[in-house]
């Protein structure tokens, strides 16, 4: 779009991740669209970000730069912003008439698709099939964990590179169990309306394409008495179950399998005391509905959560360093994976409400929806680590377990 000195300047999106970082050796605000629409993420100089913090949608222009320069605003200046501000909209950051026709074209681009194309490839795991198969050797030779046959795993969503190695004790626990589909309870990072979100779009990685077992999603949606959303959009820019794909196409090989794709948002509602999560039907009646789909399908189930747990620091909406509470964190974390390790869903979930979910446990919804549906008798702490990202001050742990029937 061509900005005039008489356009109105359209405000920046509201739903856009801000970061502080350190760019090209300079402190810089990194903008990042979590939900894809951009077309990729941007820095900003502190002088650019006080700028676009002024962009209202209804000041112009020109009123833009007599508001910065007053009296003294001349033609460059207005040029200037002319430029930047269809710089930035050009990149898709703004709430202007072009962002949102372009949203509406990715949207139904994506409606039609019928494969759900990889996010992470080139990024937190190598991009070629190759290049990934040795990664994937390489990480699971170096886990001595003995090949099970566990009937569920809780595992981390982070990127390979940083948290690689918790992965493999999880996946070798469930290496023997030859399941027909995975039921996969995972993050919900960008959507938060509904509190489930399928989707019968297959998934790309770069080790081939893994069928979506279409007939239990169905069958889960006609046993849910509940409204669930049929806009399956929230599973494309969404990283969490794709990390665990190429990690179930290792382990299974050439043999066939499916996956019945979860998406989970948040269970807040739950943390207010004014509603229990043991009492919530909408929970309750989800849980019921994907037992009964998968008993009916007659196919052999393991079930998966994707989630980490605490998320600190700046990065985050913290006030404080993340290395300055590393510790307190770690203690926090290793109750909840001793709730886990027990199989008690109903005390994990109590453990993080008790503090507001003051430590932003990102698998809190997926790791209790696994419990609570699998109810396994036995959990196994498989593994535990702490990314510690100084130069963003923040910090992600996250852990795996493997439970037992």
């Amino acid at each position: 779009m061509t900005y005039l000195p008489t356009t109105p300047v359209p405000a920046f999106r509201k739903d856009i991740q801000l970061s502080m970082v350190i760019h090209n050796g300079e402190q810089q605000i990194c903008a990042h669209d979590t939900f894809g629409y951009a077309s990729e993420e941007i820095y900003l100089s502190l002088q650019a970000y006080s700028l676009i913090q002024l962009f209202d949608n209804c000041t112009s222009v020109q009123g833009l730069s007599h508001k910065i320069f007053g009296e003294h605003t001349t033609q460059e200046n207005i040029d200037f912003l002319c430029n930047f501000i269809g710089s930035i909209d050009e990149y898709g950051y703004l709430e202007s008439d072009s962002f949102e026709q372009r949203r509406r074209n990715i949207e139904e681009e994506y409606a039609k698709a019928t494969v759900r194309e990889p996010v992470c490839a080139g990024g937190a795991y190598p991009s070629s099939e190759q290049e990934l198969r040795q990664y994937l050797d390489t990480l699971m030779a170096e886990c001595d964990v003995m090949p099970g046959n566990a009937s569920g795993i809780i595992v981390p969503h982070i990127d390979y590179r940083v948290g690689g190695s918790s992965y493999p004790p999880a996946f070798k626990a469930i290496e023997q169990n030859n399941a027909d589909v995975y039921i996969i309870f995972a993050t919900s990072h960008y959507w938060w309306g509904d509190f489930f979100i399928l989707t019968e779009k297959d998934f790309r990685t770069p080790l081939g394409i893994v069928k979506t077992d279409t007939a239990i999603v169905k069958k889960i949606r006609e046993y849910y008495p509940h409204y669930l959303t049929n806009n399956d959009m929230p599973h494309k820019p969404e990283h969490s179950i794709e990390l665990e794909l190429p990690f179930l196409q290792y382990i299974r090989g050439n043999s066939p399998f499916t996956i019945v794709p979860i998406l989970v948002t948040s269970f807040h509602r739950f943390m207010n005391n004014k509603e229990t999560i043991e009492e919530s039907a909408e929970i309750n009646d989800f849980i019921y509905a994907v037992r009964r789909a998968v008993e009916e399908s007659g196919k052999k189930a393991v079930y998966i959560s994707s989630g980490d747990l605490s998320h600190i620091g700046r990065k985050f909406g913290d006030k404080y360093d993340a290395i300055s509470k590393l510790s307190e964190a770690e203690k926090a974390d290793k109750e909840l994976l001793q709730a886990l390790a027990a199989c008690d869903g109903n005390t994990f979930f109590r453990l993080i409400a008790d503090v507001r979910d003051t430590w932003k446990i990102c698998g809190c919804s997926p790791d209790y929806m696994l419990l609570q549906t699998l109810q396994p008798t036995r959990g196994e702490i498989m593994h535990y680590a702490q990314w510690d990202e100084r130069e963003r001050a923040s910090a992600v742990t996250f852990g795996s377990l493997a439970f037992y029937h």
